[in-house]
C-alpha cells in the first residue's frame, strides 16, 4: 500500500475517529500543502474562522501544520478565541508513512470546560485574596484592641496601688485622729478639775474631740469607697486579663486560618496558571 493510499485510508476513517473523544471535536486534515478534510463540531453554530478545505497550511493561524511536518513532533496548544472565533484545545499530530511525514491531522477541541475552570479559578483566586485581606486587618484590630486592653489593665493595676497608698494614709490619719481625740479627753478631764477656769479650755477640748471623731468616721468613709473601688478595679482586672487571652486565641487562630486561606489561594493561582492561554 503507498503513501497515497495510506493517506486516503486515514481521511475515510477520519469521521469514525472523531467519534473517539468524549467531547465535541472537529478535525482537520492536511497533506503537506493545503487543508484537504475538515470534520465539523457536532455544534453547527460554530465554524472554525480561517480554515477551509484548500486553505495553504502556511496561511494557518500560528503555522502549526508546518512546524509539526518539520520537527515530526506532536504540538499542543490552546487558542484564544479571536483566532477560530472560539477557545479551543489544539492537538497537532504528524501523519507518518514507513517514517516519512506525508500530513498533519489536528484535533480542536472546544475548551469551554477549561474557560470556565479558568473563571472558576480567577473568581476563587479573588475572593480568597480578599478574604485574606480582610483577614489580616481583622488580626491587625484585634492585636491593636488586645494592646489597649493590657494598657487598660497596666493603668487599672496602677490604680490598685495607688488605692493601696492612700489607704495607708488614711491608716495614718486615724491613728491621728485617735491621739488628737485621747488629747481632748484627757484636756476635757483637766479643764474639770480647774473648775471655772478651766471652762475655755474645755470648749476648746470638746471641739477637738469633735474634729478627732469627723475625721475619723471620714477616714473610714473613705477605706469603704476605697475597698469597694479596689473590688471594682480587681474584677475589672479580671475581665480584662480574660479578654485579652480571648483575643491572643482567636489571633492565633485567625492566624492558623489565614494559613489555610493562604494555600487555597496558592492552589488556585496554580490552578489558575495551569489554564492560561499561550
Amino acid at each position: 500500500m503507498g503513501s497515497e493510499v495510506y493517506f486516503k485510508t486515514i481521511l475515510e476513517a477520519a469521521d469514525i475517529y472523531k467519534q473517539t473523544y468524549p467531547e465535541d471535536v472537529s478535525l482537520i486534515l492536511t497533506d503537506l500543502e493545503q487543508i484537504v478534510k475538515i470534520v465539523p463540531f457536532e455544534d453547527k453554530s460554530i465554524h472554525l474562522q480561517n480554515a477551509e478545505v484548500g486553505t495553504r497550511i502556511a496561511d494557518l493561524p500560528g503555522a502549526l501544520a508546518i512546524n509539526v511536518i518539520g520537527s515530526r513532533q506532536t504540538i499542543q496548544i490552546e487558542t484564544p478565541a479571536h483566532i477560530y472565533g472560539v477557545s479551543l484545545m489544539i492537538t497537532v499530530n504528524p501523519i507518518l508513512y514507513e517514517g516519512v511525514v506525508i500530513g498533519t491531522i489536528s484535533a480542536a477541541m472546544m475548551s469551554r470546560k477549561w474557560d470556565t475552570v479558568r473563571h472558576v479559578s480567577h473568581t476563587l483566586e479573588k475572593s480568597v485574596a480578599d478574604i485574606v485581606a480582610h483577614t489580616q486587618e481583622i488580626t491587625l484590630s484585634l492585636e491593636a484592641t488586645n494592646e489597649q486592653i493590657q494598657s487598660l489593665s497596666s493603668q487599672s493595676d496602677h490604680i490598685n496601688q495607688n488605692a493601696i497608698y492612700i489607704q495607708n494614709i488614711i491608716r495614718v490619719v486615724e491613728e491621728i485622729a485617735d491621739t488628737t481625740n485621747l488629747l481632748g479627753l484627757n484636756a476635757s478631764i483637766e479643764a474639770a478639775h480647774a473648775g471655772q477656769f478651766g471652762a475655755g479650755f474645755s470648749v476648746v477640748a470638746n471641739e477637738i474631740r469633735r474634729m478627732s471623731t469627723d475625721s475619723k468616721k471620714a477616714s473610714e468613709t473613705i477605706r469603704q469607697q476605697l475597698l469597694s473601688m479596689d473590688k471594682i478595679l480587681r474584677n475589672m482586672n479580671q475581665s480584662l486579663q480574660l479578654i485579652g487571652k480571648n483575643m491572643v486565641e482567636h489571633v492565633s487562630s485567625i492566624g492558623i486560618l489565614s494559613e489555610s486561606i493562604a494555600q487555597i489561594e496558592n492552589n488556585s493561582v496554580e490552578l489558575n496558571r495551569n489554564f492560561i492561554i499561550n
